[in-house]
């Protein structure tokens, strides 16, 4: 794959990202705890979308749209194994569950909210 082939280019650093992306989760958290759940869901998936953007970076890749970032992660790090595909089944989920909630007013229940505010991609955060 040709660097042509990705899209406009963001300029936010890696540890920028990966700030941005503990902010969103500790977020995630806190409004999990007063009872926001559609909310919770919401930040917990930004979490995710911006460590992505942060593992993208680092290699030097950058995609304009969420799709974009998705993509990009399949095609580069899932493929090369860098990255665990069922992680990115996760943000797929999750990003599913965040558009319903935003844009259907579908009712988040406790326990989606609280999966979606503590998955697996927080164990690499926190690496981070």
């Amino acid at each position: 794959m040709t660097r042509s082939s990705y899209t406009a280019r963001l300029e936010a650093p890696v540890k920028e990202f990966y700030d941005r992306a503990r902010e969103r989760l500790k977020g995630a958290n806190k409004i999990l705890e007063q009872g926001e759940y559609a909310m919770a869901v919401g930040a917990a998936y930004y979490a995710m979308l911006y460590a992505a953007r942060a593992a993208l970076s680092e290699c030097d890749l950058y995609a304009k749209t969420h799709r974009g970032t998705w993509n990009i992660v399949r095609q580069t790090l899932v493929t090369e194994g860098a990255l665990d595909a069922e992680l990115v089944s996760d943000a797929s989920r999750l990003a599913e569950l965040r558009e319903r909630a935003d844009y259907d007013a579908l009712i988040v229940e406790r326990e989606q909210a609280e999966r979606a505010a503590r998955p697996r991609s927080n164990d690499a955060l926190s690496r981070r």
